[in-house]
């Protein structure tokens, strides 16, 4: 694994500010519709904008995809409930089990293949969430219309 270079340097301040001013949109050869957007933004939100690669978008729209189907396949599962009849054996399983189980395994995946899960984020987790505060607040700066800096809020 690749050392991050560090966060407070100033060429990380400017790389952090101009991908802040510009939004992450899912990618033009991945279709996705309403609910996969929504889906795809809170994927995008969970790394500053300077942090994500064209693959990881790649893969963030995939994931919303999945994410989507199986809030989907759950849906129906929880109607059709967990055993069903069947006319030739009477009760069986719900064959979605197994569409739920597949798509549960593939989110959790795509989270790992992302780094957006806790044991992936850094092996050091304060250093991660440290490294994502001061991400936050240098892009929240620079979102406003003008560039003054302004001065943090005192809880």
């Amino acid at each position: 694994m690749t050392k991050n270079a560090p966060i407070t340097n100033i060429a990380n301040h400017v790389r952090i500010a101009q991908a802040a001013r510009r939004g992450i949109s899912p990618p033009a050869h991945i279709p996705l519709d309403e609910t996969e957007i929504l889906h795809f933004d809170n994927i995008i939100a969970e790394k500053a904008n300077a942090e994500w690669t064209a693959h990881e978008i790649d893969i963030a729209a995939l994931f919303a995809g999945a994410m989507h189907q199986l809030g989907e396949q759950t849906r129906l599962m929880a109607s059709e409930g967990t055993v069903v009849k069947c006319a030739a054996r009477g009760l069986k399983v719900n064959p979605r089990q197994k569409a739920v189980a597949m798509l549960s395994a593939q989110v959790l995946s795509y989270r790992r293949t992302l780094g957006i899960h806790s044991v992936a984020k850094m092996p050091n987790p304060g250093d991660r969430a440290r490294r994502n505060e001061l991400s936050r607040e240098m892009q929240d700066g620079v979102r406003g219309d003008d560039l003054i800096a302004r001065p943090k809020k005192v809880n």
